[in-house]
């Protein structure tokens, strides 16, 4: 862009064509204003003008030191002789350190959002952990996936196993039974609703972690961990800003000291929240003897899938004969099976091998879920 002076219908215009016309088409939204007021609405923090949308769009037009050298040559020039687009950065030429300000601005605007979205996610995860680990049902249905896995592989150089990871869990999903009626979830189901009341209330598990979905939903680590970090380096420069301007009487000056002594004890606050819902991250992932590297979104994707895949089969939403491969008519007769009591739980179940020739297990302690000790016969879950 050139910054050379060219007179058009006896306008003086120093902005690149292409620049002058987008602010001219920015500007517009200042209806019923001067320029002179979107300048005193940046002096003094008038956010009632000074929006979200409007701050973004006038930080695009900054005058740059070229431009700002070009209109000093018209420092004496009329305003009426000047451009749109010149008129208005003559004006805003004025305010000192004006990129820095409409970014302070800006922040200040958008802090309590950007806060309360961070505080709500850490909240979520630290919560998802907590119901996560002290989940007993869980402990004890994972339990029973394993018992029934190792029993399906006791012949197997599968069996016996110590325990599983929770992405192996999902295999459970696929484990079909040999007459095409169902899957080995839904014969867990059969066996815990045929129990006593303890086992039957095994089956609400998912009602204890409420949470979950919003922690499977809930932004990466590494984004979280980005997100606070921008709001401590937004309020570093907030302090700096304050420092710049002599005048302790100044409204942007007394608004923004205000703000980052209340900002800053948030902040303190929530990188505290942020540290202790990673160590609580850190212990589930322990308890569960999962690698220390696996996601947030990943764990608590994986339980919940399994929560509603789960829920689904226990309220008889799941088509049985479609897990099964059987059709709805087989899903009804194995309905009528289940009130007849002729359960496939009463004898050992037999199981469809997969097409390369080898059972589907759900308990393998090399891919495994919550492995009780898959490296060790030492370890245990919960340790």
């Amino acid at each position: 862009s050139s910054a050379a002076s060219v007179c058009i219908r006896d306008r003086i215009r120093v902005i690149e064509p292409r620049r002058a016309q987008n602010m001219t088409i920015m500007l517009s939204r200042f209806k019923n204003r001067t320029f002179a007021d979107v300048r005193r609405a940046v002096d003094e923090l008038d956010t009632t003008l000074l929006t979200v949308d409007t701050l973004k769009a006038l930080e695009k037009f900054v005058p740059t030191p070229e431009e700002i050298a070009a209109l000093a040559e018209h420092a004496d020039t009329p305003a009426e002789r000047l451009g749109k687009a010149e008129q208005f950065m003559r004006e805003m030429a004025h305010v000192e350190r004006l990129e820095e300000r409409l970014q302070s601005i800006l922040f200040f605007t958008q802090f309590q959002a950007r806060f309360a979205a961070l505080q709500q996610e850490v909240h979520v995860l630290r919560t998802a952990c907590g119901e996560v680990r002290d989940n007993v049902k869980l402990q004890r249905l994972l339990e029973l996936v394993l018992a029934v896995g190792n029993y399906i592989n006791g012949s197997t150089f599968r069996g016996g196993a110590f325990g599983f990871k929770l992405g192996s869990l999902q295999k459970m999903l696929d484990l079909k039974h040999n007459n095409g009626k169902g899957t080995l979830m839904h014969y867990i189901v059969d066996t815990l609703e045929a129990g006593d009341k303890a086992k039957q209330e095994l089956l609400s598990f998912m009602a204890e972690m409420p949470s979950v979905p919003a922690a499977a939903r809930a932004q990466p680590l590494a984004q979280l961990t980005s997100d606070l970090a921008k709001l401590g380096s937004g309020l570093v420069s907030i302090e700096k800003e304050v420092t710049q301007i002599d005048d302790s009487s100044n409204k942007f000056v007394k608004v923004m000291t205000k703000f980052h002594a209340a900002a800053a004890a948030k902040v303190t606050k929530l990188r505290e929240q942020f540290a202790s819902m990673t160590e609580a991250y850190k212990a589930l992932l322990k308890f569960f003897c999962e690698d220390a590297t696996v996601p947030t979104e990943e764990f608590f994707g994986s339980m919940q899938r399994f929560c509603r895949r789960f829920s689904a089969g226990a309220s008889g939403q799941e088509d049985l004969g479609a897990a099964g491969g059987g059709g709805g008519a087989v899903g009804r007769a194995h309905e009528e099976a289940r009130r007849q009591g002729r359960s496939a739980r009463c004898r050992r179940p037999a199981w469809r091998r997969s097409q390369a020739g080898r059972s589907q297990s759900v308990c393998r302690p090399r891919e495994g879920l919550a492995r009780l000790a898959a490296d060790g016969p030492e370890e245990r879950h919960g340790q």
